[in-house]
């Protein structure tokens, strides 16, 4: 199921032409470093005014043999997509280490004089999911019990049901609604860490740039709250 982080970008001129002419200037193929990274220009695609593509990166893999540790060359890919219009940026969710060196290429080939930093979902944006999207199918909360850290419930129409009334009050961790707004009905989570998840497993580059889009045109883009871009020391 693919996951994203969501990123915001400062309101700057820059077009799906220029994005395209990057991607296709620093591809991995031509580094000419020892452990080579860079985008994949053959992953492109472009949806309304949206621009995907891959980054890529190797790494020493070490391996058990009967023989002993034998070491070689491996590859990891993650998506980067710009929803140019809404002035924000996805990365494919990963741990810390790998999030920043995809954050950290994208600072020095795409945005150049701002840091950019990720943002969580907060309380107010997590209830906008549901005020938008009341088809909820999980519903995961943290309860002011001992020794229950979260509950969670899965289903239909949940907040019609005697689960809400009983907990829908309590501080939200995770909201996962169906779309049916999209050419492609989609079924969508939303997790307090800033993480959304496309839970149609089928779904095609271009029909998750298209899901990403109006999630975070329609639904929680308006709802965020985040301060204002630091810009880098030249």
């Amino acid at each position: 199921m693919p996951s994203y982080v969501l990123i915001p970008l400062p309101r700057m001129k820059i077009d799906v032409k220029e994005i395209t002419e990057k991607v296709k200037s620093f591809p991995a193929i031509e580094d000419k470093k020892e452990f080579r990274e860079g985008t994949l220009p053959d992953t492109l695609a472009v949806v309304n005014g949206s621009i995907g593509f891959m980054f890529t990166f190797e790494y020493e893999l070490t391996y058990s043999t009967l023989e002993g540790q034998k070491s070689v060359k491996a590859s990891r890919e993650i998506p980067i997509i710009f929803l140019l219009e809404e002035n924000f940026l996805l990365i494919g969710n990963c741990t810390k280490d790998i999030e920043q060196r995809v954050i950290n290429f994208i600072e020095r080939h795409f945005i150049s004089d701002f840091v950019l930093s990720k943002v969580k979902f907060d309380e107010s944006a997590l209830r906008s999911v549901i005020e938008k999207c009341p088809d909820v199918s999980q519903l995961d909360v943290i309860p002011g019990m001992d020794r229950v850290d979260r509950i969670s419930c899965i289903g239909r129409e949940i907040i019609s049901t005697e689960f809400y009334e009983d907990y829908g009050g309590e501080p939200l961790s995770k909201v996962k609604v169906r779309l049916k707004e999209i050419p492609e009905e989609a079924r969508v989570g939303f997790d307090k860490r800033g993480i959304i998840t496309i839970y149609n497993s089928g779904f095609t580059f271009e029909q998750q740039i298209v899901t990403l889009k109006y999630v975070v045109e329609k639904i929680i883009g308006p709802s965020l709250k985040f301060e204002s871009f630091q810009r880098k020391l030249m």
